[in-house]
């Protein structure tokens, strides 16, 4: 018997099994937009205010003719800007900050915008002081303080909105008339959604991996669909989170997907593997030693 190597492909693609899009193509690459203009702006604003409250100097000055421009003070570091918003950009991007995901962590966001703020900084601080704006400013000083202040301003308005923008709730809808109501069932964060056999229950899972059940009752006149308050059910341990890795049976028990240890005791090294594979299917092996 000859072992023969199939022809016909069986693994299935995503397109195999993509659903309908539930809004128009334009929708993401809007929200991206929005999004970078947002950090721009944010990152622009939070220069600006740095520089206000160190030195508590005007930003515009309005010339004779009442043309605007920037202050004789905030000069120096208004030829700046055209490196801080890319390199702020630049490294949010680097980050994967700027893709619209369904699943996300709020620690995960968080920590991946601390790093893209502290690098760019970094960076800043040596364009400013190598570049200084070039021959008009090169005796100039800046001031350290600025890019402290702007640093912790930055962080702190680029990642409230990305918690803000990241926030997820867990809604019930009437069906088929989908578009009838909406009601928000979960307090805050909720993801993986899963009913209960019966239809009774909703269960989600909280940012600390929390499962909580809230109670559905349908009536036939208004308001159609009550719900109670959510009820955390258990907090389990080692298990896994970024996924939907949880299920309820039809007697109302959890199943969960218990993640792998990652505590390694003992590693074996075996030397020269291929040449005692090749003698065991060859029939030469010998007995190890």
């Amino acid at each position: 018997m000859k072992a023969e190597t199939l022809v016909k492909d069986f693994t299935t693609t995503a397109s195999d099994v993509r659903a309908a899009a539930r809004a128009p193509r334009w929708v993401v690459p809007m929200v991206k937009t929005l999004l970078l203009l947002t950090d721009a702006g944010l990152v622009m604003l939070s220069f600006v205010v740095a520089f206000y409250v160190r030195h508590y100097e005007s930003i515009i000055h309005r010339a004779g003719g009442g043309a605007l421009g920037w202050s004789r003070e905030f000069a120096p570091y208004a030829v700046l800007l055209p490196l801080i918003i890319p390199i702020r950009l630049l490294l949010l991007r680097y980050y994967d900050l700027y893709r619209v995901r369904g699943e996300f962590s709020f620690v995960d966001d968080a920590a991946r915008v601390f790093k893209a703020i502290a690098i760019s900084s970094l960076l800043i601080v040596a364009a400013a002081f190598m570049y200084r704006g070039g021959t008009a400013f090169r005796t100039y000083s800046y001031s350290r303080g600025i890019f402290v202040l702007d640093f912790l301003l930055a962080f702190g308005s680029i990642a409230f909105v990305r918690m803000v923008f990241r926030a997820g709730q867990i809604m019930v809808r009437p069906f088929p008339n989908v578009n009838a109501f909406r009601k928000i069932i979960s307090k805050g964060y909720g993801s993986q959604p899963i009913w209960s056999r019966d239809g009774r229950e909703i269960f989600y899972r909280t940012e600390d991996g929390s499962v909580m059940s809230v109670a559905i009752r349908v009536t036939a006149t208004p308001p159609y669909l009550i719900h109670d308050a959510p009820v955390r059910v258990v907090s389990p341990v080692n298990t896994l989170q970024e996924c939907p890795c949880y299920d309820v049976s039809p007697d109302g028990r959890l199943l969960f997907a218990k993640a792998p240890e990652l505590d390694i005791r003992s590693l074996t090294v075996v030397l020269n593997w291929d040449v005692e594979v090749k003698a065991a299917l060859a029939g030469t092996a010998t007995a190890p030693r």
